[in-house]
């Protein structure tokens, strides 16, 4: 069995992002992976491993339930 997950749309840090664009970049790319290969995307990776607590949040709340980080956090 084969599971999709998402890294965004651009592989932009998007720690460097405002809300309204981070959250563009993790739904954006959900929806078009979930378009292509017909199951639910529900595993996010952070570009340059890197996220924070806004990012999780918005992750959340758009069905992501579960997240792949480097380092610390």
């Amino acid at each position: 069995v084969f599971r999709f997950g998402s890294h965004g749309v651009s592989h932009i840090r998007l720690t460097e992002l405002a809300p309204e664009d981070f959250r563009h970049e993790i739904l954006y790319s959900k929806e078009r992976i979930e378009e292509k290969v017909g199951q639910k995307v529900t595993a996010f990776s952070f570009p340059y491993g890197r996220g924070n607590n806004a990012l999780v949040q918005s992750l959340n709340d758009v069905g992501y339930r579960f997240v792949v980080s480097q380092g610390k956090g």
